[in-house]
């Protein structure tokens, strides 16, 4: 049974950012196919999204069930909830994880 993944505008608003990144600092054809992978490991959270693992940064503050996967060097966040997937970030794990999120969950 499948679940449905839902990208918030916060996590689309993340890779917005990493594709004009890549383009404007390496190449439109570098960015296209980076989305594209990153989108690749996001959607395939439609099958098994329990897979991911609990983010360190936040186990000892949050109790609500936020999971990760990656695809290096990127972080994709997300939370389960029934039979839908809410991907909350889509981050560069060589930032301040743990400042970034609790920015985003107090907002």
């Amino acid at each position: 049974m499948n679940f449905n993944v839902t990208l918030t505008p916060s996590s689309l608003k993340d890779i917005n950012e990493i594709f004009e990144y890549v383009y404007l600092n390496d190449s439109l054809n570098n960015a296209t196919k980076l989305i594209s992978r990153i989108e690749e490991s996001i959607f395939s959270l439609d099958t098994f999204p329990l897979r991911g693992h609990s983010i360190p940064e936040l186990e000892s503050l949050i109790k609500k069930n936020y999971k990760e996967i990656h695809f290096k060097p990127y972080r994709i966040i997300y939370r389960v909830e029934d039979r839908d997937v809410y991907i909350l970030a889509v981050l560069d794990g060589r930032r301040n994880i743990r400042e970034l999120l609790l920015r985003r969950i107090d907002d």
